[in-house]
């Protein structure tokens, strides 16, 4: 698995930079996390690089590595499982002895990312959904790039399509 953290992120994290690794073969094991803040309070946004489906949680005493990834992954397994209780234990669970934390290398990943932020701080801020409130949001907007479709939706096409 590939966390891909924005510098933002890095730096609160007290992570050193990284080299770019090449993106995961497997799209359910690629990541970006970024930090935004909303008023006063602090929250990470973790999205799939590939479906781009959102996981947002409370940043407040995430200052490390080892806690950024254990909420994380606590967090990943919960909202997922809600959604569809396979798909965790099936299609990542069984990769998460080897996280490899990097900086992000595209671009277009970045761009698409910065159109979550932007809509997980107005439902976080001026609607005050909780964390989850807003990701359930952010999973059912349909995106043009996927045929408008959702990152749930096409959560659910991934994990029905043959490997590749």
């Amino acid at each position: 698995m590939i966390i891909r953290l924005t510098e933002t992120l890095a730096n609160k994290l007290h992570e050193e930079w990284k080299v770019v690794v090449p993106r995961h073969n497997h799209p359910f094991l690629d990541w970006h996390a970024t930090l935004l803040k909303v008023e006063r309070a602090h929250y990470i946004l973790v999205m799939n690089t590939t479906t781009l489906y959102a996981v947002l949680m409370h940043g407040a005493g995430i200052t490390d590595t080892p806690r950024f990834l254990e909420q994380t992954l606590a967090t990943l397994q919960i909202v997922i499982n809600a959604d569809d209780p396979f798909l965790f234990p099936a299609h990542i669970a069984p990769f998460l002895q080897s996280i490899t934390i990097s900086k992000s290398g595209n671009p277009s990943a970045l761009v698409s990312m910065q159109a979550v932020v932007r809509g997980a701080i107005l439902l976080l801020g001026e609607r005050r959904y909780s964390p989850r409130e807003a990701a359930d949001a952010l999973n059912e907007r349909p995106w043009k790039q996927f045929g408008f479709r959702t990152p749930k939706e096409v959560m659910q096409l991934l994990k029905q399509a043959p490997p590749a």
